[in-house]
C-alpha cells in the first residue's frame, strides 16, 4: 500500500515537472518574443519597463514635433498656391494690358463688349 502511495505520488510529481516545463518553456518563447521585439525596436540592453516608458515619451515627443512641422508644411503649401494663383492673375493681367497698350482698358473692354454683341447678331 506505501508503494501504491509512493507511485502515484511520483506519477503526480512526474506530471507536476511536465506542467512546470511546459510553463517554463511558454515563459521563454515570451520572452524570447519580447526580447525580438525589444531589438526591432533598437532599444538598448535588456527588456526593462523605465527604459519602454521613457521610449515611449520620446516617440511621443517626437510624433508632437512631427505634427507641427506637418501642419506647418500644410500650411505652406496653401501659401505656395495663393502664391502661384497671385502669380498667374499677374500674368494675365500683364498681357491683358500689353494688348490694349493703344486703348484704356475701358476702351478695350468697350471694344470686347461691342465685338461680343456683333457676334451675337
Amino acid at each position: 500500500m506505501r508503494n501504491y502511495f509512493l507511485q502515484n505520488e511520483i506519477k503526480e510529481l512526474k506530471e507536476n515537472i511536465v506542467k512546470s516545463t511546459e510553463i517554463i518553456a511558454k515563459i521563454k518563447s515570451q520572452q524570447d518574443g519580447i526580447q525580438n521585439k525589444w531589438a526591432n525596436a533598437k532599444l538598448s540592453g535588456s527588456p526593462a519597463k523605465d527604459q519602454l516608458e521613457n521610449a515611449r515619451k520620446l516617440l511621443s515627443t517626437f510624433l508632437n514635433i512631427l505634427n507641427v512641422a506637418k501642419i506647418s508644411l500644410e500650411k505652406t503649401g496653401q501659401e505656395i498656391s495663393r502664391y502661384r494663383s497671385a502669380e498667374n492673375y499677374q500674368k494675365l493681367d500683364r498681357e491683358v494690358k500689353n494688348k490694349i497698350t493703344v486703348y484704356t482698358e475701358d476702351v478695350y473692354l468697350k471694344n470686347l463688349q461691342d465685338q461680343l454683341k456683333a457676334d451675337d447678331e
